[in-house]
């Protein structure tokens, strides 16, 4: 009987070990990938179309997105001089 409370403790720590880990995790892996594709995003939007996402060591996924992200700038650049060229 004196044991329970023990393995209660036991269980709940175990159970907030994971949640933290799970959360550090996520900080780590997703996040701030994410916050890297976001503010180089803002910065194309401000017009600056040379700016690309440092991604290395990133998810293969979150590379691809970046890798979008550069083809999509380069592709307006050229538009831009073609423009300014007519």
């Amino acid at each position: 009987p004196s044991s329970i409370p023990i393995q209660v403790t036991g269980i709940l720590a175990m159970w907030a070990a994971g949640v933290l880990a799970a959360w550090l995790g996520t900080r780590v892996i997703v996040t701030r990938w994410t916050r890297r594709l976001t503010d180089t995003a803002k910065e194309m939007s401000k017009g600056d179309l040379s700016v690309r996402a440092d991604l290395a060591g990133a998810p293969v996924e979150i590379r691809r997105v970046g890798d979008t992200f550069g083809e999509m700038a380069a592709r307006l650049e050229a538009q831009r001089r073609d423009l300014q060229a007519a």
